[in-house]
C-alpha cells in the first residue's frame, strides 16, 4: 500500500472509533460517518430536532491527500483527534493543522501543507 492508503486506514480506523462511541451516547440527535476514499475525506456530523428547531452540523472533517498527508479540517470533537492520528502511527510531520494559517505552520511540529 502507499503512504496515502496506509494513512487514509489509520485515520478511518480513529473515525471509525469515534462513531461507535458517538452513536451509543443518548442524545436527541442522530450521529452519521461519511467516508469517501475516492477524494480521502471522512467526516463526523449530527442531525435531528432540537425543541423544535432543526439542528444539524459537521463536528470532524479529515482529508487524506495525494501525498499522504492527513489535513485536520476541522475537530469540534471533545478529544484531540490529532493525539489519537498520532496515537494510530501517523507521524507528526504527515498531519497538516487545516485551521492554522499557512505562515504560522511552520512554527509547529505538525506538516506544513
Amino acid at each position: 500500500m502507499d503512504k496515502r492508503q496506509v494513512n487514509f486506514e489509520k485515520a478511518k480506523a480513529v473515525v471509525q472509533e469515534l462513531y461507535n462511541r458517538d452513536i451509543l451516547a443518548p442524545d436527541p440527535f442522530r450521529t452519521d460517518m461519511v467516508v469517501d476514499p475516492t477524494n480521502g475525506n471522512m467526516l463526523l456530523y449530527y442531525e435531528g430536532w432540537n425543541n423544535g428547531k432543526r439542528t444539524y452540523g459537521c463536528y470532524l472533517h479529515l482529508r487524506v491527500a495525494e501525498d499522504g498527508k492527513v489535513w485536520v479540517q476541522y475537530d469540534g470533537t471533545d478529544t484531540v483527534v490529532i493525539d489519537q492520528l498520532i496515537g494510530a502511527g501517523i507521524m507528526e510531520k504527515e498531519i497538516v493543522v487545516g485551521w492554522h494559517p499557512p505562515s504560522a505552520r511552520k512554527h509547529t511540529e505538525f506538516a506544513e501543507g
